[in-house]
């Protein structure tokens, strides 16, 4: 009896041991069939987009992650679209998925990135740190995200002034809404700065949020060139439930809806509500510190002046437009000034001043 226990003890650490190897063993080799069918898939998927125009070449590609992951790799990825002529460059792509969650799928772009269009235009963006995460159910795309931090972007046009873009941090989030039957969108801008032919357009910083709708939005893959004429002839529209831009203490904040037209015309309004648009050009008002004291005590003192006020034409016009046509806002803030923004089949007007018209978004073939 005292035999056969000490031979039972023996036994059951063999035995999770030898458990623990073939466990060990059916892992690795389900990992390495895993990876073998995402380089299959990846192969196949690449040929298909090639035969359909778009050529994506990902140069030392390597798939990796034991145990848990599965991590692809590609040093200065490269992509044609032969339909548009559009051709871009980055320094590097890795995509990240965990093997037992393979409906979420992370993709890092590492900058520069560069792209040249067919007449000539070329993009140069620079960026710190850029991450896509991609969430799937049931095959299809669920929602998406991307942020970028410390983000520099610069569009230099063929015979036309160049344009610069760059911010702290920018978000972009988009999700599938059965209600709406297409996106929800959402967009987050941390001290942006725009410029164009190297002057400033608009504050020094200033922070954006939207929050829309994208409505009936068709979501299904390969959209093709009639991808907007589709959209509106299914009454497509934008749902802007809320847009805000802050900048130092003036803020303007916008609600209403843009409908695409059948011939590519955009209608629709948005109320404008401003505040404090008189202090457009002021920084935001720093952090109270403790002021410095001389040697006897005493608080030496503040010699400074305001804060320096630089406004750019667009901003005066726009504080100058607010301040004079607008109308005493019913919501928000005590003192804030509206102004319905209106699109006519694409002639804009602000309040009962026209700013012009926007070109079509796609060309109606005729006869049609």
């Amino acid at each position: 009896m005292a035999g056969t226990a000490k031979s039972s003890g023996r036994l059951g650490p063999r035995l999770i041991l030898g458990l623990v190897l073939i466990a060990a063993g059916l892992w690795t080799a389900a990992w390495f069939y895993i990876r073998g069918q995402v380089s299959t898939e990846i192969d196949r998927s690449l040929a298909q987009m090639a035969a359909g125009g778009l050529v994506i070449e990902c140069p030392e590609r390597s798939v990796a992650g034991y145990p848990f992951r599965i991590e692809i790799r590609c040093d200065g990825p490269t992509f044609e679209d032969r339909v548009s002529g559009l051709k871009a460059t980055a320094r590097g792509l890795r995509a990240v998925a965990l093997v037992y969650q393979p409906n979420l799928i992370i993709v890092e772009l590492d900058a520069p990135v560069t792209a040249t269009t067919r007449t000539g235009a070329k993009l140069a963006a620079q960026w710190g740190v850029m991450q896509t995460s991609l969430r799937f159910r049931d095959g299809e795309l669920q929602r998406a995200s991307v942020s970028f931090d410390t983000l520099d972007g610069r569009w230099s046009p063929v015979g036309q002034p160049e344009a610069t873009l760059a911010a702290t941090r920018l978000e972009l989030h988009g999700r599938r809404d059965e209600a709406v039957e297409g996106l929800d969108i959402a967009a987050f801008v941390t001290a942006g700065k725009v410029t164009a032919g190297g002057q400033r357009l608009g504050p020094e910083a200033v922070n954006l949020s939207l929050d829309a709708s994208l409505v009936r939005l068709p979501l299904e893959p390969g959209g093709g060139p009639h991808f907007l004429a589709d959209w509106a002839d299914s009454d497509g529209r934008v749902a802007l439930k809320s847009v805000k831009a802050v900048a130092g203490p003036a803020t303007l904040e916008g609600r209403g809806e843009i409908r695409l037209e059948t011939d590519g015309m955009l209608s629709g309004a948005i109320t404008l509500i401003a505040n404090n648009l008189e202090r457009l050009g002021e920084a935001a008002e720093p952090a109270k510190a403790e002021k410095p004291k001389s040697a006897n005590g005493r608080p030496v003192k503040d010699t400074a002046g305001p804060p320096e006020i630089t406004v750019t034409p667009e901003m005066a016009a726009l504080a100058g437009g607010f301040l004079l046509f607008g109308k005493p806002a019913k919501d928000g803030p005590p003192g804030g000034r509206s102004l319905e923004f209106t699109l006519d089949h694409g002639r804009m007007k602000l309040g009962a001043t026209p700013l012009g018209r926007l070109p079509p978004l796609f060309l109606v073939p005729q006869g049609s």
